[in-house]
C-alpha cells in the first residue's frame, strides 16, 4: 500500500516504519528505487540495528531516525534531506 500511494501522491519526503505486515522497510525502498519514484526516504524504527541501518542506506534512504528520538529529531531530519543533506540520527 505504501509504494502504490507514493507512486499516485508523489511525495517529496516518506516516513517509513521499518516494521510493516506485507514487506520491510528495506524492501518497499527497494521497491521505490526500482519503479525510479523520487522522492526523499526517512526510515522511523524502534531499533537501533546495524542491518536495518545498513540496507536502508544501501536502498537510497536520505535518513533513519529512531521511534524514541522522533519527536525531537524528526523535523529537523525532514528539513535535512528536503535541503539535500543525509539524516542519520541513529548512535
Amino acid at each position: 500500500e505504501a509504494v502504490h500511494l507514493v507512486q499516485e501522491l508523489k511525495p517529496d519526503v516518506l516516513l517509513l516504519d521499518m516494521e510493516m505486515p506485507v514487506m520491510n522497510g528495506p524492501e518497499a525502498a527497494a521497491r521505490l528505487r526500482v519503479l525510479g519514484v523520487p522522492l526523499h526516504i526517512i526510515a522511523l524504527s524502534a531499533y537501533d540495528d546495524r542491518e536495518y541501518i545498513l540496507a536502508m542506506k544501501e536502498h537510497g534512504a536520505s535518513g533513519y531516525v529512531l521511534k524514541d528520538d522522533a519527536h525531537r529529531l524528526l523535523g529537523g531530519a525532514i528539513h535535512d534531506v528536503v535541503s539535500g543533506k543525509q539524516a542519520w540520527t541513529t548512535t
